[in-house]
Order: structure tokens, then sequence, then C-alpha cells
């Protein structure tokens, strides 16, 4: 499309946006918003007039109006149309580069992609100030603030500490650490551990104190603006652990942190989610009997891998269901309000899912949004690897926790992002997560690296997106 029709249409698009923003509630606030959507608008409108007399190409910016703006306003979600047009302009701004195209790292990237004898390589990602050294760093979960200037991301830090030393080559403490981004996930800085793994004997079923630790393993972090005071949230899997036997994930819960600003103060960890079993004596405190909600989950016995999402007033979380076997299935939960109103909304996925491509079962799952459409991430297991890369299936309808598929039941995979062939491991990796603000980064992706030891837990920028993005 030749550069004066690209501004043509600019024009028509406008026109239809502001139609659209004027199709809003004439409430008081709704009419400041669509004020300022207006004015927006109209200096996109300006700016690429200014972009084409200078020679530039507005493509960029006619698909942002035409594949972002206008379907967020046809849907009622003026806030984040505003914030998408507040990311435009500053792309618009005298001496703006480019955005770079999604299939493509940024050029201080390239030699970096592929990596070694031509395999794929992605950018280690490691927050400046972050001092874990025993372990490493992984799970990780990114949240951007509603601006998309601000990055949030949650991760578990693996410590090993004095008492373990010698008989525990890494870990076995983990934590959740918190770190920040304003550069779109280019760079990160660490901010603070909002929770601390402890020692302690536990009290075990059978009678018999067990020393050992509890732990914060795989945290999700989520901003729930419908919550005030405790709009920024952290679910986190809860658990003990004991050098003979290593993982007790039955004595363990789903725990919830919050906060009104993540470099503030996180409230103490509450004890959420637990099943019709465990934990057992004296630890069932928690608020939550999953296996209550739906008669599909009395079986399950521990859940674990939170994936918590914010859309259009409702509250997700994505949660495996293991049995004495492992994973089982991946169910979808929804909240509407505060505390305890949870919900069963769907399985999204089970084994046999899995086994129709080729796998396994599933684990490690998140749920993320590009372009106003919502998309599930999901990391397979083949056997041989625990998590092989992260699968992107896009949801036919979030609200009802539908997944796409074919005509035969087959969950359709929209990409599917692989691990570093080049640092192999039976940890594998594929735990990732997404933010569509997270422009330099895009899917972060964890990965064991075992000849790194004992720093064999690692994060990573892989520059990908969910879909390709408006060149």
């Amino acid at each position: 499309m030749k550069r004066k029709a690209k501004v043509f249409l600019i024009w028509l698009l406008g026109s239809a946006i502001l139609g659209s923003a004027n199709a809003q509630s004439p409430t008081d606030p709704a009419d400041a918003m669509r004020q300022r959507i207006t004015a927006k608008v109209e200096s996109v409108k300006e700016s690429v007039h200014a972009w084409a007399a200078s020679g530039r190409d507005p493509a960029a910016a006619v698909k942002t109006l035409q594949d972002t703006v206008k379907p967020l306003l046809d849907a009622g979600k003026a806030q984040e149309a505003e914030a998408a047009l507040d990311r435009l302009l500053e792309q618009l701004k005298p001496g703006a580069k480019p955005a770079q195209p999604e299939n493509r790292p940024a050029s201080s990237a390239v030699e970096r992609w592929p990596g070694k004898d031509g395999n794929l390589a992605y950018e280690p990602l490691a927050p400046l100030g972050e001092t874990v050294d025993q372990g490493g760093l992984y799970d990780p979960s990114i949240e951007y603030s509603l601006d998309g200037k601000t990055g949030w991301l949650v991760y578990s830090a693996i410590l090993r500490g004095p008492r373990y030393a010698k008989q525990v080559p890494i870990g076995p403490y983990c934590e959740t650490h918190l770190a920040k981004s304003i550069d779109g996930g280019k760079t990160w800085a660490f901010v603070q551990a909002i929770n601390r793994s402890r020692d302690d004997m536990l009290q075990n079923i059978d009678g018999r104190k067990l020393p050992g630790v509890w732990r914060y393993e795989v945290p999700s972090i989520v901003y729930d603006p419908g919550d005030a005071g405790r709009e920024w949230k952290v679910f986190t899997h809860h658990y003990f652990w004991n050098q003979q036997n290593d993982r007790m994930p039955a004595y363990g819960w789903i725990a919830l942190q919050t906060a009104s600003d993540p470099a503030g103060q996180w409230s103490e960890p509450m004890a959420l989610f637990g099943s019709e079993r465990f934990p057992p004596k004296p630890y069932a405190l928690t608020s939550v009997n999953l296996n209550r909600l739906d008669p599909s989950l009395k079986d399950s016995l521990v859940y674990t891998e939170p994936g918590a999402f914010y859309r259009d007033g409702t509250l997700y979380l994505s949660l495996t269901a293991l049995l004495k076997s492992g994973p089982e299935k991946i169910v979808l939960l929804a909240s509407g309000g505060r505390k305890d109103d949870w919900r069963f909304v769907s399985t999204l996925v089970t084994n046999d899912d899995a086994k129709r491509l080729g796998y396994k079962r599933f684990d490690a799952s998140a749920i993320a949004a590009q372009s106003g459409r919502a998309f599930f991430l999901v990391s397979p297991d083949n056997g041989d690897l625990e998590h092989v890369g992260t699968m992107v299936i896009e949801f036919a309808d979030l609200a009802t926790g539908k997944l796409t598929r074919d005509a035969s039941g087959k969950l359709v995979v929209l990409k599917h992002l692989r691990e570093q062939p080049e640092y192999p491991s039976k940890g594998g990796a594929g735990e990732s997560c997404f933010n569509e603000h997270n422009d330099y980064g895009g899917v972060i992706m964890p990965q064991v690296i075992l000849k790194d030891a004992p720093q064999a837990f690692q994060m990573f920028s892989t520059r990908q997106f969910l879909i390709d993005r408006m060149q």
C-alpha cells in the first residue's frame, strides 16, 4: 500500500474509531475518556502526516488502529484502547525508532540468533541486583501496569543456604522474588523478595517430625483493578521439602499474597486452595476445597502451577490437578470479586489431549493476551523431558474456558516455542509467560542447564510473540 493511501486509511479509521468511542456510555467518567481518546486519535492523524511528509512508512500505525484500537473500543474496553493509543503516540514521536517486527530479533541480538552450530538461542535474563548464586532463577511470571510502561516479573529464586550446603548441591530453598522493567523487558532490576523460604519441623501424618524447608514455587502475578488495596496478586505453590522425601506436595497449598503497589509491602501468604484430602491436619487451613467446586475434581489430590489472568472484571486462574501418577489435567477457575467466591469454569486440557499431539501430558500453564485475543500457554512432557518448550493455543471463548480445536476435537496449536537444544536436560524448558507490553523480551522461558550447576535454573527472553506483530 502506498504512503498516500495509508494516510487516507488513517483518516477513515480515525473517523470509525471516534464513532466507536462516542458509542460508549455517556456517564461522566466515560465522557472524559471519550474526549481523551478523541484528542489522541487526532494526534495520531497529525503524527502520521508528519511521518509521511518525511518519507517514513506509517503502515504500523494503520495496523495498530485497525487491529488493536478499534476492536478494543468495539468491545467496550476503553481503558485498554487508550493505553494502545498512548503506546502508538510514543512510537510516532519525532526521532522514535520503528518497532521491531515480531518474527526477527532486534539488530543487537542478531548475532545470538541462531546459536552455536545453528541451534536456537535465546537471550539470558538475569535481573540487575539479584544475588542468588547457588541454584538460579526459574518459573517466571510477568504483568505490566495498566499504561503498559512498567513491567513486574516474579520468579522462583532457588538458594542453597548453609544448613544443607554439604548435602544438597542445588537448593533446597525456594522463594519468590520480584523485578521491574521500564524499557519493555530489555533490562530488569531486582526489587525485593516477597516471601521467604524457611527451615521447619513438619508434623507428619504418621506422627513423626521431619526436618525440612517450606518452599514458595511457581509464582504467578496479576493486576486486578477491581480489588481496591489488593490490586496486585501473586499466587504460589507453598509446600514442604524434606531431604529424604524431596518434594512433599501433599503438605502444601496454593497461597495468595496481595499488595496495592508491587514495590511496597506485600501481605502475609494466605492458604487459599487445597483438596479434599490435602493438606492434612494440622495444616488443613485452606479457605477453598477445590474438589467441592465440581464433580470432575473429586479425585484430584494436589493442585499446582497457577496461571493468573484478569479480563473484563473476572480473575481467571489455571491450575494443574495431580493424581498419584502426576499431572492429570489443567483446569480453569474464575472469581468475580474478593476472597472466596471462586467457581470452576472448565477442564482446559487433559493427558489425552497431550497424547493426540504426540506427548505424554501437559503442565505449567499460563494465560496471556495479544491484540485483544486470549491465549493458553502450556508445556508438554514427552516422557523423557519434563517440559518440551511451550505450546500456544488460542481460546475460542475464555469466559467458558473453551480452547480452539479442530473438527475432531484435537487442540489447534498456533505455535510451539522450543527449548534451546544446546542445553539438553531432563528438566527441559517451557514454564513460560508473556505480556504484550514486553516489547523487547517477548515470551520469557526458563530452562534447566545442568552444565552450569549450581546455577542450573535460568530464564531467557525469547524475543518471540504469540502472534505476528504488526509490521
